[in-house]
């Protein structure tokens, strides 16, 4: 059974083109071991107005 998880983090101003860029080019190494523990979709959505960013994941299992 799949379930939807949840989570907001604020990003510190300043650093967002690196925080883009770091998730664009995330290693295979960490995008194996992500998949590995069920994640099967994965959005983050930014709100450059205030540094928050909602994250939300798809997960296989219990």
């Amino acid at each position: 059974m799949a379930k939807r998880e949840a989570f907001k983090i604020y990003l510190k101003k300043g650093f967002e083109k690196e925080y883009e860029w770091i998730h664009r080019n995330i290693w295979t190494e960490v995008k194996a071991k992500i998949e590995a523990s069920g994640v099967y979709d994965y959005s983050i959505f930014l709100d450059e107005n205030t540094g928050d960013a909602f994250c939300c994941a798809e997960v296989q299992g219990d």
